[in-house]
């Protein structure tokens, strides 16, 4: 009586199934993700992209609407003029120029 209830059962396409039906749920996620790596890495090409000549590129710096809204604020803000403040500049500068530099010139 046991044995029929051995009949292996192939689960692989519901796992296909769901992944297909939560394509709703998670392409979004994937698109901004791409969207965000592609743009971050625009000065120096994109990721497949060839390196911009440097028209494009003086062009790509002036753009505004570049701005990614991935921005780091600190919850603690330190008061105005303590050293706190002059290193905090101090390191974001030094973050604004290897940012800069590009990755290709590291």
């Amino acid at each position: 009586m046991l044995a029929a209830f051995d009949i292996p059962l192939n689960t692989e396409p519901v796992k296909y199934a769901v992944v297909i039906c939560s394509f709703p749920f998670w392409w979004p996620f994937v698109k901004a993700m791409w969207e965000e790596l592609n743009d971050s890495l625009a000065e120096e090409g994109g990721l497949f992209g060839e390196e911009p000549d440097a028209a494009e590129l003086a062009r790509l710096r002036a753009d505004p609407t570049r701005e990614t809204p991935m921005v780091s604020d600190p919850w603690d803000k330190p008061a105005r003029g303590s050293a706190r403040v002059a290193s905090a500049v101090r390191e974001v500068e030094a973050d604004l120029e290897r940012v800069r530099r590009g990755f290709r010139d590291r």
